[in-house]
């Protein structure tokens, strides 16, 4: 459940019933500033087998207030894609985290900057692709990890460094495939796609 009088995440001061409430009701996004990474750092979590898998939603939640999150999940394609879509959620209380969290027992904490490294390493080896990530990317998810400053580059990236395109079922309404492939077979790389 939101609580509705935490600091609002655009940073305008205000409570987040008196400012951005009703932008998110309207299933809008809320407006974007460098304020919302200033809350501190609670958790973040990845699928344990994510370099295998390939795809894995990457977790970072910050607390707001003793027990007020903001959560947002990415779902990233470490082999291809990187950001497929995002999902967030303002205002939810620890209970709320721990039942997103107990979906899952294939989840391990990794460090902030770990996932910091995993979205944005991802996100560079699309862009070396000439793919950019999903349009949910854009605003709030990217500013709510910093993505505006250097991150480690620990990870690889691609299937055993090349890139390998698996569709999802919802690609093809969100993407051009084929422009994908043809991107992918350029590159040397792998792809298979499902009809």
């Amino acid at each position: 459940m939101t609580d509705v009088y935490t600091p609002c995440l655009c940073g305008s001061g205000k409570k987040f019933k008196f400012c951005c409430y009703e932008i998110q009701k309207r299933g809008e996004v809320i407006p974007a500033t460098s304020e919302c990474c200033k809350f501190p750092i609670y958790e973040c979590k990845v699928l344990k087998n994510w370099k295998t898998a390939g795809i894995s939603p990457v977790h970072v939640s910050r607390e707001l207030t003793k027990d007020s999150y903001a959560f947002v999940s990415y779902l990233v394609d470490f082999w291809c894609l990187g950001v497929k879509d995002t999902t967030l959620k303002f205002g939810i209380s620890k209970a709320d985290l721990k039942h997103i969290y107990n979906k899952s027992d294939e989840l391990e904490t990794v460090s902030y900057q770990d996932a910091r490294s995993l979205i944005l390493g991802a996100n560079d080896f699309a862009k070396a692709l000439d793919i950019v990530p999903h349009s949910s990317w854009n605003g709030m998810p990217s500013s709510f990890i910093e993505a505006h400053l250097a991150y480690e580059k620990k990870f690889s990236f691609g299937q055993n460094g090349k890139p390998f395109y698996f569709s999802g079922p919802y690609d093809h309404e969100r993407y051009d495939v084929e422009k994908i492939i043809n991107k992918i077979s350029k590159a040397k790389g792998h792809y298979t796609v499902l009809v």
